[in-house]
């Protein structure tokens, strides 16, 4: 028996799917950024067509952050514009953040966190301080534009036992600011 009911535009149920760019890239030879837009926009459909939103709805953009003064500051202009757009076009809702200047890694090797625009490594005795303003940054434009509730964090991929201080440390830090 069918019922009659329609999905709602606006994805309800959470979901995240890892849809690896640099795959999708490889295999229709994709080298122009217009080229990928495009291919990215099938896949994006697709995915839409069946309420499933991947971790990046922007692959390709980011937002840019520099530093004046000791202070981060963030261009969000085209990544507010991409993130806007694949909401409206796909009615995706959760994503991962990235680039938020934390280690990461995989099960495979880990990496220090780098703070974006400053390049200071989680080594530095200062880098504490400065991620935390640029994570408190991050998180109020986050929640100004209404995203932060739909933002989560993937950290780490599979994390092997000798990378649980990676983990706790940055999941420590995201907590604290």
């Amino acid at each position: 028996e069918v019922y009659g009911f329609s999905m709602p535009d606006k994805m309800t149920m959470r979901t995240a799917f890892g849809m690896g760019t640099h795959y999708i890239d490889k295999y229709h030879r994709l080298k122009t950024r217009e080229d990928k837009k495009k291919v990215y926009g099938y896949y994006f459909e697709s995915l839409a067509a069946h309420h499933v939103s991947p971790y990046n709805h922007t692959p390709g953009v980011t937002w840019k952050t520099s530093w004046t003064n000791g202070e981060p500051v963030i261009d969000w202009t085209e990544w507010d514009a991409a993130m806007d757009d694949a909401r409206r076009r796909y009615g995706f809702s959760d994503f991962r953040i990235s680039s938020l200047g934390l280690g990461y890694g995989d099960e495979a090797k880990s990496h220090p966190g780098v703070i974006p625009g400053l390049g200071m490594k989680s080594t530095h005795p200062e880098y504490e301080k400065h991620i935390a303003k640029y994570l408190k940054a991050v998180e109020s434009h986050l929640r100004e534009t209404g995203r932060l509730k739909d933002a989560f964090l993937y950290c780490y991929d599979e994390p092997r036992l000798e990378a649980d201080k990676i983990v706790r440390e940055g999941l420590a830090l995201v907590a604290k600011y």
